[in-house]
């Protein structure tokens, strides 16, 4: 419920007119959502997602595991995404929101096929 909350979410942020920091806020909100989804596929399998040093797995380590449950594709996609998200921490890319609007509706439908499997 968390995981598709969070995506929920950063669709509504990114759909805003009254924000202008949508880039930024639906990388990272779409992250979390991610890692939400496949932290709860994971538990499901009886891996452990919480190390020794209390910290879970990040979503770039899920997805670089053998069994990581989406595509190929998927994991390109949210390679992007977590790209965009780590740009968050020194620029301002709201003024390229056109630019990723291709990755972010495809994470977006992406989630939802995941999310529905």
């Amino acid at each position: 419920i968390r995981a598709r909350e969070a995506m929920i979410l950063a669709v509504q942020v990114f759909n805003s007119a009254a924000l202008s920091f949508k880039t930024e806020l639906f990388a990272v909100l779409a992250n979390i959502a991610w890692t939400y989804l496949l932290h709860e596929f994971y538990e499901r399998k009886g891996v452990k997602i919480i190390g020794d040093d209390g910290r879970s797995l990040l979503l770039g380590q899920m997805i670089e595991r053998q069994d990581c449950p989406i595509s190929e594709g998927m994991r390109n996609n949210l390679r992007a995404l977590k790209a965009i998200r780590d740009d968050v921490e020194h620029k301002l890319l709201g003024k390229g929101d056109v630019q990723w609007f291709s990755r972010f509706q495809a994470c977006c439908l992406n989630f939802n096929k995941v999310l529905c499997t």
